[in-house]
């Protein structure tokens, strides 16, 4: 089908048409185009898999050592500055709870011993004893004087003051180890200046001292020692209360308790979730309550199910503890997100997760991230790199899909369905980047010219395909910034509309789309190549008119309103400017919408009084001098039998609008 993509050229033996029942007669006899041969395009199609004319440039890189070593960088900035943060709000939180506890310890530490007014209590009782002894008559027949009591505290006031103070020395140690870390920290980011690949070498020794030596455990145990604290101070506080007043326990009882079941809860529901969760591969929202605490949980419960040997199980799909085997070997929290993100991948899209968290993670930096023409080309990079299937479920598909209602809506459509099912991957890949592109140029004109490369490769891959209908991989028509793209990707569009309109491929509901292609080409001044865009709007004005029907076609066509519709739309194609310098080729079209309307009593017959002045403007800037009665008198086509039965071949067009009976 490739001779479609070509003009199709039949030489003059002059500049122009030695009278329009000449034109008429050889076009109506060949049905070909009548192009000089100085407008002739000698373009190459343009097809799916070849190397790009006008490829979507790639984000800016630098050396790649030295671009190495900014991701390096980058990625432990962001680890120590996470760490560096956790550290600065432990302390200061660490700082005001010490404060709190130091508070209670003052008051509570003194019951620890005996009060000294107490004591001298005892000792004037003595005394007084003593001299009642001496004072009364017979001192040897008094009773001994009973010893001094030996002071012990209470077993509630040891309990308190070790739970506080415990929990003060723990508060303390907090923010010493905070300290030592951060310390720690300064020095792993010290820079040196050294050669980006020395600077490698030096970072991945640092880096894997900082992992032997647990310093990103240490910093994991900060917070787990704090909660320590608290919950020392709180055991404490209520050993106090119950042993003052039951009431006020009671009341602080029900918040600690709350307090301690709102801890305990979020501890172990990021492991229990993986028992619980319906989907065996585990794709449901994954539980966010991860902190080192519930880790060290996480880790205890994967340990016994280690030590149980979980097999699967003959009565049910799979048994649930098993789900716990390939997180054996985590070590960290993100270790344990990348080994469930390997197993959610395994998973094929159902109804219930239709989409992958690539697809969800492209399609929302996208929509929250895609203000900037850099994000727009790095998410367009990343859609071409991921797999490409012959469905509208792929992963490439679907990130579009999650972009836009109206491109999900779109590619659910029949035909959609259908083009994707029999594309490709070269052509699938580059229907999904001409949606893409169109979905974003409205913000980024500059993608204009990409989007149209899109649009032509894939119009002349289709057209091999001589079942193919309505092949238009876009929702709108790209005519917007046309005038200002690169002349031989307008002359590639061009010739793809010829080729759609040749071959009856457009849908009515496009027509009036290409015949405003049609106007914006010829709108624009003829200098250069635009005057072989001119000569391809006539081209493709020639091929609707190839499809008019004749008179006498049976099947119940409206001949003569088939004959208007295209006038009409000619005439609006046409500018209201100087024609002067309108090429043979434009007068040739001219003149054989003239002819067809003669047909049917002539331009006044068939036109409106708006239309009709239009239309004489138009010919008589043009310089139309023929005399059209007299071709119509002489026209030889409707007297010969063959060529009325040779018409009544002719294949109805969609655009048309009406069908044979």
């Amino acid at each position: 089908m490739a001779s479609h993509f070509a003009l199709d050229v039949d030489p003059l033996e002059t500049s122009t048409p030695s009278s329009p029942q000449t034109a008429t007669t050889h076009r109506r006899a060949t049905k070909k185009s009548t192009i000089d041969n100085n407008s002739q395009v000698a373009s190459e199609p343009w097809f799916c898999g070849a190397p790009y004319e006008y490829e979507v440039p790639k984000p800016d890189k630098g050396e790649p050592w030295e671009n190495c070593y900014k991701r390096l960088k980058d990625y432990d900035d962001d680890a120590c500055e996470v760490w560096r943060d956790g550290v600065d709000q432990l302390l200061i939180f660490a700082g005001l709870f010490s404060s709190a506890v130091t508070a209670f310890v003052i008051e509570s530490y003194k019951k620890l011993q005996e009060d000294p007014s107490d004591r001298n209590s005892l000792l004037l009782q003595q005394i007084l004893l003593q001299a009642h002894i001496a004072n009364s008559p017979n001192p040897s027949a008094a009773a001994p004087l009973p010893p001094l009591p030996v002071f012990v505290p209470s077993a509630s006031d040891v309990r308190v003051n070790v739970f506080w103070f415990m929990s003060l020395a723990l508060s303390l140690a907090t923010v010493f180890i905070g300290i030592l870390c951060l310390q720690w920290l300064r020095e792993y980011q010290r820079e040196i200046p050294l050669d980006p690949r020395e600077a490698i070498s030096l970072r991945q020794l640092r880096y894997e001292g900082l992992m032997a030596w647990k310093v990103p455990g240490i910093l994991m145990s900060l917070p787990i020692l704090l909660q320590g604290s608290f919950l020392l101070f709180f055991m404490g506080l209520l050993d106090l209360l119950w042993s003052l007043d039951s009431v006020v326990a009671i009341c602080v009882t029900i918040i600690t308790t709350l307090l301690f079941l709102f801890t305990v809860a979020t501890t172990l529901l990021p492991t229990c979730q993986i028992y619980f969760m319906d989907d065996d591969y585990l794709r449901g929202p994954q539980c966010a309550f991860k902190s080192p605490q519930s880790w060290a949980v996480h880790r205890i419960i994967t340990a016994l199910v280690r030590l149980s040997k979980p097999k699967r199980n003959i009565f049910r799909r799979s048994f649930r503890a098993g789900r716990y085997t390939p997180f054996f070997d985590n070590k960290t929290w993100v270790d344990h997100d990348k080994q469930l993100h390997k197993r959610r991948a395994l998973g094929l899209p159902n109804a219930r997760y239709p989409d992958s968290d690539t697809v969800r993670g492209l399609a929302w930096i996208d929509v929250h991230l895609g203000r900037s023409f850099d994000m727009v080309l790095a998410v367009y990079h990343c859609i071409r790199d991921l797999p490409m299937t012959s469905n509208s479920a792929s992963s490439a598909a679907r990130v579009i899909a999650k972009t836009s209602e109206n491109v999900e809506e779109y590619l659910k459509t029949q035909k959609m369905v259908d083009r994707m099912r029999s594309a490709s991957e070269e052509e699938y890949r580059d229907i999904v980047s001409a949606l893409f592109l169109e979905e974003n140029r409205r913000a980024f004109p500059q993608l204009d010219q990409y989007q149209l490369e899109s649009v032509v490769r894939i119009l002349n891959t289709r057209s091999r395909n001589s079942d193919s209908h309505d092949d238009t991989p876009f929702r709108f028509w790209p005519l917007h910034h046309i005038r200002n793209l690169p002349t031989d990707l307008v002359t590639q569009f061009l010739l793809c509309v010829k080729s759609l309109v040749s071959l009856n491929r457009i849908n009515k509901d496009h027509i009036n789309d290409i015949w405003d292609l049609i106007h914006l080409i010829l709108s624009t001044p003829q200098f250069g190549d635009e005057i072989t865009h001119s000569e391809l709007a006539f081209d493709i004005m020639v091929e609707f008119e190839k499809q008019l029907p004749y008179t006498g076609v049976s099947g119940g066509i409206d001949v003569r309103e088939s004959v208007r519709q295209y006038a009409i739309r000619m005439i609006k194609a046409f500018p209201v400017r100087d024609l002067k310098g309108l090429t043979p080729r434009g007068k040739e079209v001219l003149s054989a919408i003239n002819v067809r309307m003669l047909e049917f009593g002539g331009p006044k017959a068939m036109l409106s009084q708006g239309e009709m002045k239009r239309w004489d403007a138009i010919s008589r800037r043009a310089g139309l001098k023929q005399d059209f009665k007299r071709v119509i008198e002489d026209e030889k086509f409707f007297e010969n039998p063959d060529s009325r039965a040779d018409s009544e071949q002719t294949v109805v067009p969609v655009w048309l609008g009406s069908e044979k009976t």
